[in-house]
């Protein structure tokens, strides 16, 4: 019986289509590793700063076991911020030394002839680059869940090029952007599954899953406030268009609960997780679904629940506005307000005076989201008209990573997956309707008073007009991945002599 159900499964899928995609989505990985391999040829070196912090904290993990992250106390510290040392327990996030610890025991055997410091040094290079090989395989995945596999090759090869999906995978960039962003599209792609999945034993494994990968955001990476904030507003979104139910709200809060509990686990985030915005909004999300699922099942109609639901929210945000002026409870850290509402900027002048948090011009937003640029309306209007949970849950994402990455420059690798995810589903959407029209032709047996077809040399013009901005626009993805790491780059040589010095 079970040899027989192998076989059949097998079988089906061992088909020209099948065997099609997965060739043409081992191409693109294949290419997404070319791309992000480049600066290797300038040497094993890491790129920009952080990461070599990031190196030190992974060689301690390495030298005195996993258990040293704990003690990296500022008494323990005093290579930084000397003489005052720094608290790395409370100030850092322990994921990316952990991802490289793990990456060194598992690879180091096959390193032969490499000392441990360049053993290491070359696992901490090569991370990144899994990383956003990882990404375009979960960018494919994403597109066939929301709609099919042409959708998920296109998400998959503008995820490879996109300069901005490019940004903080290439060879060398060792840092927490790179791997959390990982983390969360891997989140997203199970809540997908979850919400598709009709077994409810599956959406139970899938909800676990969607769970430990958001949390997981939080342990490598302080974005888990965004992330934490899309999962919270996609929840109170289900309430508002009157899309929950039993299976969605206990699945949900599954999937939130194990988010939370590793969140609580890291010695940044902790208990103070429940006195500030993420967590107040997870809850809040909650137990909007509890209290609506209870109106439901009392019979009451969506117009009324929503006006109770509402009543109870303005009441819950006067006695947060009153915490939160009181001082008992946090608002979102003043880089993410000012991400949200570039008109505070000016209050935070220490954050807006780092050259990554500066707002774009549409011109540097171009040069990252290219080719995908002109197709995500597209997208985004298509995932709001095909009315569908995982399309909406993708919508929030794309839209709201999108606006933070034209408000601060580093949200580049944030907003790329998505915008590549969205931009397919807009390929795929004007295709669909492209080639409808293209082969549509009048109905022979039935008499009809009027036939419309479009004029196919519009039609043939725009996807022209496609073709030549993909085709334009990878090179420049291609190239974005060609930098020499930044300490033996030209640009770091001094022409002067520095006299400045601070006291």
């Amino acid at each position: 019986m079970l040899t027989a159900y192998l076989k059949k499964k097998i079988l089906s899928l061992l088909n020209v289509r099948n065997i099609a995609y997965a060739a043409l989505l081992v191409a693109t990985v294949m290419l997404a590793a070319t791309i992000r391999l480049q600066p290797i040829k300038y040497g094993f070196y890491l790129y920009e700063y952080d990461p070599y912090f990031m190196y030190w904290s992974t060689k301690q993990l390495i030298d005195y076991g996993p258990g040293r992250w704990f003690e990296l106390t500022a008494e323990n510290v005093k290579n930084f911020w000397y003489p005052w040392g720094r608290n790395v327990v409370t100030t850092e996030y322990p994921g990316v030394p952990y991802i490289g610890y793990i990456a060194y025991y598992l690879a180091s055997p096959f390193l032969w002839g490499l000392s441990e410091e360049e053993k290491l040094m070359t696992i901490c290079v090569v991370l990144p680059v899994i990383a956003g090989m990882i990404e375009v395989i979960v960018a494919y995945l994403i597109g066939k869940e929301i709609k099919d596999s042409k959708t998920g090759i296109f998400a998959a090869f503008m995820t490879a090029v996109l300069p901005s999906a490019i940004d903080r995978t290439i060879a060398g960039f060792y840092t927490k952007l790179g791997f959390g962003v990982m983390f969360f599209l891997c989140s997203l792609l199970f809540y997908i599954k979850m919400l598709k999945e009709t077994k409810s034993r599956m959406k139970l494994v899938y909800s676990l899953l969607a769970g430990i990968f958001l949390g997981l955001v939080g342990f490598t990476w302080g974005g888990y406030t965004y992330t934490a904030l899309v999962i919270a507003a996609f929840g109170l979104l289900m309430v508002i268009l009157g899309l929950n139910n039993e299976s969605f709200t206990v699945n949900y809060t599954v999937s939130v609960v194990i988010a939370l509990s590793i969140l609580l686990l890291v010695p940044k985030i902790g208990l103070r997780l429940f006195t500030t915005a993420p967590g107040v909004a997870l809850i809040t999300a909650i137990l909007a679904l509890f209290l609506d699922l209870a109106l439901i099942k009392t019979g009451v109609s969506r117009l009324r629940r929503l006006t109770i639901l509402v009543g109870i929210a303005s009441v819950l945000g006067l006695t947060y506005s009153i915490l939160v002026m009181q001082g008992i409870v946090g608002v979102l850290p003043g880089r993410m307000l000012s991400i949200m509402l570039p008109w505070l900027r000016s209050k935070y002048v220490l954050f807006a005076s780092v050259a990554e948090h500066a707002a774009l011009s549409w011109d540097f937003i171009f040069y990252h989201l290219s080719p995908a640029f002109f197709l995500i309306p597209i997208g985004l209007l298509y995932m709001v008209l095909d009315r569908s949970k995982e399309r909406y849950l993708v919508f929030i994402a794309a839209i709201t990573s999108i606006y933070g990455f034209a408000s601060a420059a580093y949200l580049a690798h944030l907003a790329g997956p998505l915008a590549a995810i969205t931009g397919a589903y807009g390929l795929t959407k004007l295709l669909d309707v492209f080639i409808t029209e293209l082969i549509k032709k009048p109905p022979r047996k039935k008499k009809v008073k009027i036939f419309v077809k479009i004029d196919p040399v519009p039609i043939m013009a725009v996807i022209v007009l496609l073709l030549m901005v993909i085709t334009i626009t990878v090179p420049v993805g291609i190239r974005a991945g060609d930098v020499a790491p930044t300490i033996i780059s030209p640009q770091m040589i001094s022409r002067g002599k520095n006299t400045a010095w601070i006291q």
